[in-house]
């Protein structure tokens, strides 16, 4: 893997007659020739004080209106963040301390906890939003175990649009994982088709240990849950009900209920799901062969997907599929790690049934060596913003060890990858907002920071056009808005 500089920041060439020389020597004012990428942290403090024994794990912009961003905590709380700071009174609060009690967090270091959240494409009329966390055993003698995965709807608060309705909550989907507290997943983000997609972990343990052995249920299967598809996934009968819609990407769409029989199966199965109908496989399935996808993304402006699958002993890996491509892809695990196999040590895998290396499975567009300081990929954003010119295009993600903050760069057929900053151990995810701006969230340092080139996040808490209070001479809400 080749190593290049960050790329030296792009400019735009202006031609002007004398009569615009004062314009251009403005303009040349305006932007500093050495502004360059960097990070103003946004809100701090997040794993101290009322905050001690927890950590932010997402920041989202549900893009309502309000000025106000959503931060996500590990252990269960939803905070709502905006001009006047952390409001006292939490967006949601699912945690076993002092709100509902639904979200099993293990302390900081643990996968479980509250991991991801997405509001609906139409959050502003409906108030929809969804929630992906490891559970308690909050249902008593209902089917849950403590460790499963739950995917849950709420609805914002009629009433306050700050605060969501604990008692709107409407389970989605829940997928058993109680055997082993690892390789969770997971992610939750709305597609350029409407569905919502979901992206789990294996089930845990080294090499997909938790899943079943190699020939079970058909011979030709290797070890484990990920290479699995088995139509007979929900089954209560099963002896592993749900255990297969693990290490995957799922596609739901949630607008409506195939299975109004079942409170714990709330949505309806896309036409085009890869498996779909009286097909082999489980519905629900997009694609399948990862291992801990902890965070993926569509590019706002092609629809491409973009996948962080996180490794096991040697190889961390960025996926890539554009727009427009079927479902039915096949990333490799457990047989492959990376670009290669996974029994190269340290991660030692068996390859029984593994088919041949050339059999159809997906390269990844990048892969981050354990020997260079990777240990956990974090997915991220191609950036599509305008504050940072010279990122425009690129596609900007992390690692949770080394902290770094990489760039992967169009470049000829293919892509060019480089470190552009060097950052703290402990980022959990990247974030963006309605305008395409980007946030790096560190659970590690209970720091929430923007990405800018140089002039401060003043955009932070815009919500629309003429927001910024220029056209009406009121500056309150820029001043208020620059870190």
């Amino acid at each position: 893997m080749t190593r290049i500089r960050p790329r030296p920041r792009r400019g735009i060439a202006v031609l002007f007659s004398p009569p615009t020389a004062l314009l251009a020597a403005f303009l040349a004012l305006a932007t500093p020739a050495t502004a360059a990428l960097q990070l103003a942290p946004l809100v701090t403090g997040l794993g101290a004080g009322a905050y001690a024994g927890d950590s932010p794990i997402a920041f989202v912009d549900p893009d309502d209106g309000t000025a106000h961003r959503l931060i996500v905590m590990h252990n269960g709380r939803v905070l709502s963040w905006g001009p006047g700071g952390i409001a006292a009174t939490p967006f949601l609060d699912l945690s076993t301390a002092t709100g509902e009690g639904k979200v099993l967090a293990s302390g900081a270091s643990s996968e479980r906890g509250l991991l991801a959240l997405a509001v609906d494409p139409n959050y502003p009329s409906n108030g929809h939003f969804y929630v992906y966390y490891t559970a308690t055993n909050w249902d008593g003698a209902g089917p849950l175990a403590a460790g499963d995965v739950v995917i849950e709807r709420y609805t914002r608060s009629a009433a306050n649009p700050l605060v969501a309705d604990p008692a709107s909550a409407r389970v989605i989907l829940y997928i058993p994982h109680s055997s082993s507290s690892n390789h969770n997943g997971g992610w939750l983000a709305f597609g350029p088709d409407g569905y919502l997609w979901i992206s789990t972990g294996d089930g845990g343990g080294g090499c997909d240990s938790t899943g079943p052995a190699a020939g079970v249920g058909d011979p030709t299967f290797p070890a484990g849950n990920s290479w699995r598809y088995d139509g007979s996934h929900y089954s209560p009968a099963a002896s592993h009900p749900g255990r297969y819609l693990l290490g995957k990407l799922l596609r739901l769409d949630v607008s409506g209920d195939d299975y109004p029989s079942d409170p714990l199966r709330n949505y309806r199965i896309p036409a085009d799901n890869p498996f779909a109908g009286p097909l082999f496989g489980a519905d629900e399935i997009w694609a399948r062969g990862l291992r801990n996808p902890f965070r993926f993304s569509f590019d706002r402006a092609t629809g491409d997907l973009w996948i962080g699958d996180v490794g096991q002993g040697k190889w961390e890996e960025v996926d890539w599929r554009p727009f427009g491509t079927p479902g039915g892809d096949h990333y490799g695990w457990l047989c492959r790690e990376g670009f290669v196999a996974s029994s190269v040590s340290p991660s030692s895998c068996s390859q029984t049934n593994c088919p041949p290396a050339s059999a159809g499975l997906v390269d990844p567009l990048f892969a981050g060596d354990h020997a260079d300081g990777w240990c956990s990929v974090i997915g991220g954003y191609r950036y599509r913003g305008s504050r940072v010119p010279e990122a425009v295009g690129d596609y900007l993600f992390a690692d949770y060890c080394h902290g770094d903050l990489w760039g992967g760069t169009p470049s000829g057929s293919g892509w060019s990858f480089s470190q552009r900053l060097t950052g703290p151990f402990g980022v959990f995810s990247l974030a963006e907002d309605h305008l395409g701006e980007l946030y790096l969230v560190n659970g590690a340092t209970g720091v929430v920071s923007c990405l800018h080139d140089g002039d401060g996040c003043f955009w932070s808490l815009w919500t629309g056009l003429g927001e910024d209070g220029f056209e009406s001479g009121d500056l309150s809400r820029w001043h208020a808005s620059a870190p």
